[in-house]
């Protein structure tokens, strides 16, 4: 009797601890770092990181024509040496109150990185498979001690 007890014991713990390890793919392959949301993640990633790349190309071909104006036209280099601050002989700045320059300087595009802390994750799903596959083990344990009250 006591063999049988403990065999239906050890089945149980089985179980649970195939549940449990069922339960830990499971998590993985929805939440885990290479699961189904951290897919999505990278692919929003690659997406920003394309029209980036688009915006970076668009002001390249801006400063390459302006850089054409400024090899091939005179005027064009004494109005941008102006604009940095350059002043030709017997010139001087005028300063108008309330009056703010408009600043055309270019921003080179956005930093992107990833903040994903996949061990935090990671943990948490292993904590909650483990959880699962405890939970399932004492409720069968209630239920077989209830069992053998009746």
């Amino acid at each position: 009797m006591a063999v049988i007890a403990i065999m239906r014991g050890s089945i149980r713990v089985c179980f649970s601890l195939y549940l449990a390890f069922i339960c830990f793919i499971l998590l993985n392959l929805i939440w885990g770092y290479a699961g189904l949301l951290s897919y999505n993640e990278l692919d929003n990633y690659k997406k920003s990181l394309e029209e980036n790349i688009l915006e970076l190309n668009s002001i390249n071909g801006r400063l390459g024509l302006e850089s054409e104006k400024l090899i091939h036209q005179k005027g064009d280099i004494v109005i941008q040496a102006r604009e940095l601050g350059w002043l030709a002989e017997n010139e001087g700045f005028i300063h108008i109150r309330g009056y703010k320059k408009n600043n055309s300087a270019y921003s080179m595009g956005r930093l992107l990185s990833s903040d994903r802390n996949s061990t935090d994750n990671n943990n948490s799903i292993v904590m909650a498979a483990v959880l699962l596959g405890l939970l399932f083990f004492v409720g069968t344990s209630l239920i077989h001690s209830l069992r053998l009250k009746k």
